[in-house]
């Protein structure tokens, strides 16, 4: 094998395969893993990701080079590329990193292995194009545009319609500065009766397509923007995305050569960076601080009664309790989330105090202390130990009025202090516990992590199906302790329903009766949460909701109490 002199084996295959310009696909791969995962995934899904990119574009550009051996040693451009490897060791690489790919993708989940063989022939097949369709540079955008549509499925194991839309953002854009590539080679393609539309249609008008390729793009790249819910940083790369672009144009009209690699190279691995740095602000970043406990928009706690971390605890009247830190979040789920229902679009949402909320919910042995008898029977489940369930609104309402008298009166709850149903969004900031998954253990659950009867959520792992209520914390606690926040039995919440999330600060619709939305029955209704043992694991969900009428009670619905200083 003859080689460049001075160049050892790695740096020659290095060069071969061109891995420099891996940086043009991979930053649109790690964006759309960020936007799928709603911040940093597991080290092990960022690495799995890494290798999938490196191992398809490996084989990618061998198979390229194989395909094009003849004809890059008659280009003038090209013509050292075949010295730098042999074909023996280029077809044993084209294998081995294949074979590489398809082996992580089973590593991953079943569907990126099973579309992995569709995702290399897509890859390989834009090396043959050039060869009967003038439109090869759009071939070569469709193989870079896999890559943000896998690494979504790594992520979550679904199709969605953000890496659909990205992907089309990357086709123009790799099509367009493809255009721009291929102008250096215009003569030669033309000799040798190689299809490209520089070939087709001239350079002038080529360029001229570039441009609109490449504002299509950008439009493209807003609309997925706007379907991710990306913010601040995703619109100032924009911006400096529109710069690059520019700059690319400006550089490729000059008809310089020297001109046209500097550009192509700088401007559009530019481009990959920004667009992954804006993507990093506004899902690692800024998503981290709109799930902030205890930030400086309020006075450090004084109250003795008040905990000092999120998850303390302590017992009052025979209820545990857990304490929540004054915070902010987003409430609601983003756009695409699995299983997403009408009015969880998203609100940001600040508590200015922290309050304690019931570990479990409230249990039949608790009721019968408090109250008494039950207003209805048992038909799910029956113990001192189980959640109490057939309460209406206004007698869950009452035990907690009874809770914060004998509290009183036995001077475990300061007189300034009383229990109450939980609005909405101490609700959800409790059950979400700092997280920003779709529920607090992650992006899928089981009926392993909660007690739901059928389908578990978003492909997790199969497990019992009791068919009725269970004890209180027999499954797993969230980040901050409290159990049973996702199934079991719907819950409780103070507000009255309406068709959208209230955001602001400290939100409260107990009293807006007049902004409840109306049924088609033309009810209104209060707000239960949770999800309930006789449902399958989507609407135990961190962001799902529902109405219920308030003077209805079923099997499946209870509550659990905070305790909080009401405002004067």
């Amino acid at each position: 094998m003859s080689a460049e002199p001075g160049l050892g084996a790695l740096p020659r295959l290095l060069r071969f395969i061109r891995f420099s310009h891996t940086i043009f696909a991979l930053p649109f791969a790690l964006g759309s893993m960020l936007v799928a995962a709603r911040g940093l995934p597991a080290t092990r899904t960022i690495a799995q990701i890494v290798l999938c990119m490196v191992f398809a574009r490996t084989a990618a550009m061998v198979f390229n080079r194989l395909a094009d051996w003849r004809i890059d040693q008659r280009n003038p451009r090209t013509s050292d590329r075949h010295r730098l490897v042999s074909r023996g060791v280029a077809t044993c690489l084209l294998l081995a990193s294949s074979a590489a790919f398809i082996a992580t993708t089973w590593w991953i989940n079943w569907l990126c292995f099973l579309l992995s063989p569709v995702a290399l022939v897509i890859v390989f097949f834009y090396s043959m194009t050039k060869r009967f369709t003038a439109g090869s540079h759009l071939f070569l955008g469709l193989a870079l545009s896999v890559s943000p549509v896998g690494a979504w499925l790594a992520v979550t194991g679904h199709f969605a319609w953000a890496p659909l839309v990205l992907a089309l953002a990357v086709l123009f854009w790799v099509a367009g500065f493809d255009l721009i590539y291929a102008t250096q080679d215009y003569e030669f393609d033309r000799r040798e009766g190689l299809r490209s539309m520089v070939v087709a249609i001239g350079i002038e008008r080529s360029l001229q397509w570039a441009q609109r390729l490449h504002w299509t793009m950008f439009v493209v790249l807003a609309v997925f923007g706007w379907i991710a819910q990306l913010r601040t940083g995703f619109a100032a790369s924009l911006v400096l995305i529109a710069g690059a672009l520019l700059y690319e144009h400006r550089h490729a009209a000059s008809r310089d050569i020297a001109a046209i690699n500097r550009a192509f190279f700088w401007s559009n691995a530019f481009v990959g960076v920004v667009f992954l740095a804006g993507i990093l602000v506004d899902c690692v970043v800024l998503r981290a601080g709109a799930n902030i406990t205890n930030p400086n928009l309020s006075q450090p706690e004084t109250d003795p009664f008040a905990g000092s971390k999120a998850g303390d605890e302590r017992e009052v009247g025979g209820v545990k309790l857990c304490w929540c830190p004054a915070g902010r979040f987003r409430m609601g789920s983003p756009r695409n989330e699995p299983e997403r229902r009408p009015g969880e679009n998203q609100v940001d949402v600040t508590l200015s105090r922290g309050f304690w909320i019931g570990k479990y919910e409230v249990t039949q042995g608790q009721w019968r202390r408090v109250v008494g008898e039950f207003p209805g029977g048992f038909t799910a489940g029956e113990g001192d130990d189980f959640p109490v369930y057939t309460i209406n609104f206004a007698e869950a309402e009452d035990f907690c009025r009874k809770l914060t008298e004998r509290a009183h009166a036995s001077g475990e709850l300061p007189q300034h202090w009383e229990f109450r149903l939980p609005t909405e969004a101490q609700w959800e900031y409790a059950c979400r516990a700092g997280t920003t998954t779709a529920t607090s253990f992650g992006d899928k659950l089981s009926s392993k992590q909660a007690n739901f009867e059928g389908k578990p959520y978003n492909g997790a792992e199969e497990g019992p199906s009791l068919k009725r209520t269970a004890r209180v914390g027999s499954y797993p606690a969230n980040p901050w302790g409290l159990h049973d926040m996702h199934g079991n039995v719907f819950e409780w919440c103070r507000d009255w329903f309406r068709d959208r999330l209230p955001g602001g600060v400290d939100p409260d619709l107990h009293d807006a009766k007049n902004l409840a939305t109306k049924s088609e029955h033309g009810d209104i209704s209060r707000v239960r949460r949770g999800g309930c043992w006789a449902d399958e694991g989507w609407p135990c969900r961190s962001a799902f909701r529902l109405r219920f009428e308030p003077e209805r009670r079923h099997d499946h619905i209870g509550f659990r109490v905070v305790a909080v200083r009401p405002s004067t």
